[in-house]
């Protein structure tokens, strides 16, 4: 049976399934012209610290077979707090498990509780993510775009 959980970005990096998940994720979600993922704790725990980023993952017993982070803060643009899913990933072996739509859901939980208004969330191009959203209720609203600057 698998369940989601909030925890703590200390917890989660704790789990003996974080390096293969974040490997795992690395490989599917990699963004041509980005360096491979590398987790800067230090970052995600000021963040955390500050009320910034929450995290969530989901369980099958005590393994962790996915993860959610999501960013809650004002945009000054709209002068309003705002979601943004930093991270969502659910190992691929667990996939129709109901760990993605748990994520989604407790994601969207945690933007209420901090009385953000709205959730963005980026999905890969082609993605099972990018074709689960508007079937959900999130309106496609955009396109992402990256150009590598050096």
């Amino acid at each position: 049976m698998t369940e989601v959980r909030r925890i703590t970005f200390a917890e989660l990096t704790a789990s003996d399934q974080w390096d293969g998940l974040v490997s795992e994720y690395s490989d599917e979600c990699q963004i041509a012209g980005l360096p491979r993922c590398k987790c800067d704790n230090s970052t995600y725990y000021l963040l955390e610290n500050s009320g910034i980023i929450n995290f969530a993952a989901a369980f099958v017993g005590d393994t962790v077979v996915g993860f959610a982070t999501l960013i809650v803060t004002q945009l000054p643009h709209y002068s309003r707090i705002v979601a943004v899913v930093e991270s969502i990933f659910v190992a691929k072996q667990h996939r129709g498990s109901g760990a993605g739509m748990m994520l989604i859901r407790e994601m969207e939980s945690i933007a209420k509780d901090n009385e953000a208004i709205g959730i963005l969330v980026s999905a890969p191009k082609g993605g099972r993510l990018n074709a689960l959203m508007p079937g959900i209720g999130y309106a496609h609203t955009n396109e992402v775009f990256f150009k590598g600057i050096q």
